[in-house]
């Protein structure tokens, strides 16, 4: 490949290759060594892995090296060892992926794209297929407050790149579908954990398999309470009463082709450390609480010999409610405000979808479906109360409906032993301001070995404005009504090669290119401010189109060594611009690197396992004060298999070089002009976790033996 001298992407990609083929001889050399060794039956290689079957990528099962997509898994066993206590802390180890983290939400950034406000609005978030993004703003929680525990995952399927040929608007940066446990793991598993900053969770989980029925019941309480832990030299007052949980429950239950699944969460935050200062001091009086529930029945039948039938209905139902301290008109001395701001939102959703999934000539498949999806409630309010003197203002307060219409169908065909061509398009109808958009995809997937695989993706995504970019009015938000929907064109090449049965080298080009691109301005205006009729700044934020583009590149090396040691070593680089203004998105960094290393010993029972990641700094947001968070996280793990009539446990340190999670501060007002703050948001920065966990002799027998078989992250 000749480079020119600016095109630095090119010297880069160049250099990493070299580095990732020197890596993977080593670690192909190493597997040699280690299986002659340590030779173990029961192990699984990296070719075994290759075959394990994913669904996300077109809606039924097929090999990961046969989807249409770039696709990462992990797995219960990766959660267990690297002590994942969030889907966040799990998603951060995919390659390409990154998290931002705001402290009242973070958003997950896909090659280079983790627009300002978005929490999530742009990645589909699914639980066994089931769509958790809000009618409201369209965001997904990711942290704690996330609707299914940790405990319950069997894995993660992350589909990077546009998806809205087979799922519709929200599928414009990727897809993320959780799957759960089911009643297959028969018996009772009680775990509890304790950490640093008051950090404490209980667990319990019941699951049966009788008769052709499979049932699986779950519930979870986190609780974190640190007095004092946001006290920092920015925050000389603190706060004593900083606490934070989540409640959580589910149910499963499959039995002679219908699965139903229910359900329940909340999450409540007091005391939240805030983005608004007055001088030397933060807002304290403040809290939020979040409920989300759904219930979805699904059945699946085979019609004919080579036909599946899938169907499903679901209701949905959300709910946000939140009270702030505004420090506009504060004074350092009382640090308290005297305006309260009071926000709601709740948002309900019925829908239902159908798919036939055919495979002609024993190879051949095409799949069809329909869908529909009723938004009967989407409300919205927020309103100011001003203490002295006691005066009220209402900003906001709308309740819509809307609704979507679905048709889509894809195609994956055999052209020849070694090229499978796949096309897909979808086309949806809204009721509303947006009329219809219709999003096609390609794949050529060309095989010319067993152990080489090289993929040819070109994909179209669209996401319509949420209902809260168009219509929310608050104290500081100005509404955007004129809103285009964003639209996305992808083309990307993947490559991936067993260098050994015990190692694989992957590579990805891809290149991005956003219509339409929905940003988030937040500017300073001068005058009168209408809620304290004082003189000076004010802050108002909104929302406008614009157009960016991302190109990058993405490196992997993984092995999976009969001994059981595993590793995966991954490097992105990726380069997200606006293309009216040429300068550098916000929150997009340049180099993402990662290393993951597990090693079980004696004789597997214990496996320490050590996570690294860095992140190249990247600019904030307005106003422009600076780069982000130090770019260095290790994070150490010890897990053991059952000791002890049915215990096990496990200990993770997080963060061992204290680096800060959140990111600056959007500063506060004097006078006619911002003061950006002097540091990061206050957070918890290095920690621990440990945990206990008890499982009954039934399900216990049943997991001891099937780790041996546990798949691998991708």
């Amino acid at each position: 490949m000749r480079c020119s001298s600016s095109f630095s992407f090119c010297i880069v990609f160049r250099r990493i290759w070299f580095v990732s083929l020197v890596v993977s001889l080593i670690l192909a050399v190493t597997g040699s060594v280690y299986a002659q060794i340590s030779p173990d039956a029961d192990a699984l290689s990296l070719e075994d892995l290759l075959n394990a079957k994913v669904y996300s990528a077109s809606k039924y099962q097929q090999k990961e090296a046969e989807a249409p997509s770039s696709i990462s898994v992990i797995t219960a066993e990766d959660i267990r060892h690297y002590g994942y206590r969030t889907l966040q802390e799990a998603l951060q180890s995919v390659t390409g992926l990154y998290v931002k983290n705001h402290l009242s939400y973070s958003t997950l950034g896909v090659r280079g794209f983790a627009p300002t406000g978005d929490a999530n609005g742009r990645v589909l978030f699914l639980v066994n297929g089931h769509a958790i993004n809000n009618n409201i703003d369209d965001s997904a929680p990711i942290g704690d407050d996330f609707p299914i525990d940790m405990d319950l995952v069997e894995r993660i399927e992350v589909v990077r790149g546009p998806s809205s040929s087979l799922y519709g608007a929200d599928a414009f940066m990727g897809v993320v579908n959780v799957i759960t446990r089911t009643g297959k793991s028969q018996g009772e598993v009680i775990s509890g954990e304790t950490g640093s900053l008051g950090w404490n969770k209980e667990t319990a989980i019941y699951g049966l398999d009788r008769n052709g029925t499979q049932a699986m019941f779950s519930a979870s309480y986190w609780d974190s309470a640190a007095p004092g832990h946001l006290d920092s030299i920015e925050n000389p007052i603190g706060s004593p009463n900083a606490h934070d949980q989540t409640r959580r429950a589910m149910a499963l239950i499959a039995s002679h082709g219908f699965t139903l699944q229910a359900v329940a969460s909340s999450a409540e935050q007091k005391v939240p450390s805030s983005s608004q200062w007055c001088g030397s001091c933060h807002q304290t009086d403040t809290h939020s609480t979040n409920f989300h529930g759904y219930a979805d029945l699904q059945y699946e039948h085979r019609v004919w010999k080579s036909t599946q039938f899938t169907a499903r209905t679901y209701y949905d139902n959300y709910e946000s409610h939140g009270t702030v301290n505004d420090l506009r008109g504060c004074s350092e001395a009382r640090c308290h405000g005297t305006l309260y701001d009071y926000d709601s939102a709740h948002g309900d959703r019925v829908g239902a979808e159908m798919k036939l999934s055919r495979v002609f000539l024993d190879k051949h498949r095409v799949t069809v479906g329909a869908e529909y999806r009723d938004n009967f409630h989407q409300a919205q309010q927020n309103y100011i109360l001003d203490n002295i003197p006691v005066t009220s203002q209402t900003f906001v307060n709308y309740d819509r409906t809307s609704a979507i219409w679905g048709l889509y169908a894809a195609g994956e065909f055999h052209l020849h032993p070694k090229v499978i061509l796949n096309l897909g398009v979808r086309n949806d109808r809204y009721n509303y301001l947006f009329g219809s958009k219709t999003s096609p995809r390609a794949a050529l997937i060309y095989s010319p070995r067993t152990t080489t695989t090289l993929k040819f993706l070109y994909g179209t995504a669209f996401r319509v404005p949420s209902f809260s970019e168009l219509y929310y009015v608050g104290m500081s938000g100005v509404p955007a009504p004129n809103l285009r929907p964003e639209t996305t064109r992808t083309f990307e090449v993947d490559w991936e090669q067993q260098v050994s049965k015990r190692v694989t080298l992957s590579a990805a080009g891809f290149y991005n290119n956003i219509g339409s691109y929905i940003q988030e301005q937040t500017v300073i205006v001068t005058g009168i401010d209408t809620i304290t009729s004082a003189v000076g700044g004010i802050d108002q934020t909104t929302f406008s189109n614009s157009k960016a583009s991302a190109k990058g590149g993405e490196l992997e090396v993984r092995d999976k060594l009969s001994s059981g040691i595993e590793g995966r070593l991954s490097y992105t680089y990726q380069d997200a611009r606006n293309e009216l203004t040429g300068t550098t998105l916000p929150d997009a960094p340049r180099h993402l690197v990662k290393v993951n290393i597990s090693a079980p010993v004696f004789r597997r029972t214990l496996t320490p396992a050590i996570e690294a990641e860095y992140m190249s700094r990247s600019s904030t947001v307005w106003p422009a004060i600076g780069d982000s968070a130090p770019p260095v996280l290790v994070n150490v793990s010890l897990s053991s298999r059952q000791f002890w009539r049915g215990f096990s446990a496990s200990g993770s340190a997080y963060n061992l070089v204290n680096r800060s999670m959140s990111e600056r501060t959007f500063g506060y007002f004097e006078q006619t002009h911002a003061i950006p703050s002097a540091s990061l948001l206050p957070d918890d920065r290095r920690s621990f976790r440990l945990k206990l966990t008890w499982t009954s002799g039934e399900r216990g027998d049943k997991d001891k033996k099937d780790e041996p078989h546990q798949a691998g992250n991708r």
